[in-house]
């Protein structure tokens, strides 16, 4: 992957105003988020910078961090970010995107994203980068788990802690630590 502070993409902030704060995914790159501890999520946000350049995803989820669940995966060429967001930059001009992909409630620790492809969206079908600027989990109230308030964990011999943040909608984003294979 890119040389990028990946950490962006858990930040809270889904429309970035420069590819510096995206993580920069070519095709097949994944990135994964760990929770800290086993957490309740059915439903994932992501957030797209400057075009539709994400093609294809995959969804993976894991308690120990090397076996992984298949969560939910799509066709390969499924364009992942499908809604218009808010426009970003500092003349409001540029285009920010986002999907929404909803499953069955899943407990764990660990949270795999898979971009299957990154092409260029002029139809040529060349390979391109995609600008994922935020990742988010949710957990939806009306499920039967229901996750912790604030977890502080180690990471790398560093404290870490997640913040479940309650949203308007009754449900809670959940921010995790982000790990991105070198």
């Amino acid at each position: 992957t890119s040389k990028k502070d990946h950490t962006k993409i858990t930040d809270g902030v889904p429309y970035a105003n420069a590819t510096g704060s995206t993580w920069n995914a070519k095709s097949d790159e994944w990135a994964k988020i760990d929770l800290g501890a086993e957490t309740a999520f059915n439903k994932v946000m992501i957030f797209e910078h400057g075009s539709q350049k994400a093609y294809g995803y995959k969804l993976e989820s894991s308690n120990d961090d090397s076996t992984w669940t298949l969560i939910k995966e799509s066709g390969d060429n499924e364009i992942v970010c499908t809604q218009q967001g808010e426009m970003s930059g500092s003349n409001k001009t540029i285009n920010n995107y986002y999907g929404e992909i909803k499953f069955s409630a899943v407990t764990a620790r660990y949270f795999r994203l898979t971009i299957k492809n990154a092409l260029k969206d002029d139809g040529s079908g060349a390979a391109a980068t995609s600008y994922i600027s935020e990742v988010e989990l949710y957990f939806d109230d009306n499920t039967a788990v229901t996750p912790k308030e604030t977890s502080n964990y180690l990471v790398d011999g560093q404290k870490k802690v997640i913040s479940n943040i309650p949203l308007m909608d009754n449900s809670t984003a959940i921010l995790g630590n982000l790990v991105i294979p070198e």
